[in-house]
């Protein structure tokens, strides 16, 4: 990885994207933000949302949290975590 992250979530980012995880984080240089969990109980971080954006063309919060990061599949979509995948996306609901 570029930066430091936490080990529980770069184990997870390594698992999910193998060797594109440091593009995933990279952004977080100059936004830390990006480091912050979509839901404070799974490993799922604010970076996969825009990279989904920007790399994946994902363009809702239901796209994001169900098929490009693990939020949905762990039950952990509130609304608080639709919210910041929102704010990324640049959506409202």
């Amino acid at each position: 990885m570029p930066i430091e992250v936490d080990p529980e979530v770069e184990a997870h980012l390594r698992h999910l994207y193998g060797s594109r995880a440091a593009r995933v984080v990279a952004g977080a240089r100059d936004d830390p933000t990006l480091l912050e969990r979509l839901h404070r109980d799974g490993p799922d971080i604010v970076a996969q949302a825009r990279f989904a954006a920007t790399d994946e063309w994902a363009t809702t919060a239901g796209d994001v949290l169900r098929r490009r990061t693990t939020v949905a599949l762990r039950g952990l979509a509130d609304a608080r975590a639709i919210a910041r995948v929102e704010a990324v996306l640049g959506v409202s609901a």
